[in-house]
């Protein structure tokens, strides 16, 4: 995910800051909570991005629906009525065509979604990955 710089010098203090909780801190429940509220904010500040994402995302879907149908139904109308009128074929063999035709348009967009997501909270993951390790080798060597 790209970050602001305002966004990367926070992650960046964030992430230094529990670092550093480790050498200046012996208590391990004060280096925790310290290590809680910075992941606490690396959620918050990835949680906004993903927001801003997922509405204007739902904003450009709605659109592409609408037109899309608006477009359709225009083009259907138009393209039945020269098949019935024109080349006098049967109305229901047009209409069959064309479901079976939008169906499969139908088919192919669920596969485009499907392919095109992006993980989330990819960051977050990774800190979170460093964390368990990070109390892992704490907690080895206070035994």
């Amino acid at each position: 995910m790209n970050h602001s710089k305002s966004e990367q010098e926070q992650l960046g203090a964030a992430s230094a800051a529990s670092q550093s909780n480790n050498k200046t801190q012996p208590n391990f429940l004060s280096a925790l909570l310290a290590l809680i509220a910075t992941r606490a904010e690396l959620i918050r500040l990835e949680s906004c991005q993903v927001g801003r994402q997922m509405v204007s995302w739902a904003i450009l879907c709605i659109v592409i629906v609408i037109a899309v149908f608006m477009g359709w139904v225009l083009l259907l109308v138009s393209i039945i009525v020269w098949c019935v009128t024109s080349q006098a074929w049967p109305w229901h063999w047009v209409f069959g065509g064309f479901a079976a035709a939008h169906l499969l348009v139908a088919l192919i967009a669920v596969l485009i979604l499907r392919r095109g997501s992006s993980p989330c909270f990819v960051t977050t993951r990774e800190e979170f990955k460093k964390d368990r390790i990070w109390l892992e080798s704490f907690h080895q060597k206070s035994k």
